[in-house]
């Protein structure tokens, strides 16, 4: 399947905006980057690939499991800010790479 960067920037917009909980975006956007076949310059594919694991990563601090997944495997557990600041980072970049994307 073919997904656009805009399909991307929309994605982290909406969960930015609140108009999807983190949650539903981490699986929506590991869905779409799984089944994304295009192929992409090597710096996109990082900033892309790199929200894709902070969704593998995310843990909601109302989960009961997050202190301890968080104890068990710091560097592999991120919590909403953290989520949040990553996907608004990746957001920003991704459109400096494509000025016309906002």
């Amino acid at each position: 399947m073919t997904v656009t960067i805009d399909q991307y920037l929309d994605l982290m917009r909406a969960a930015l905006s609140g108009r999807l909980t983190l949650k539903e975006f981490a699986g929506k956007y590991m869905m779409t980057f799984s089944d994304d076949e295009t192929m992409r310059g090597d710096e996109t594919y990082q900033i892309l690939n790199g929200v894709f694991l902070d969704s593998d990563e995310y843990v909601p601090r109302s989960d009961p499991r997050y202190e301890e997944l968080k104890a068990k495997f710091p560097e592999f557990t991120i919590d909403d800010q953290e989520f949040l600041s990553r996907i608004a980072d990746a957001l920003n970049r991704l459109s400096n790479l494509r000025p016309d994307a906002e």
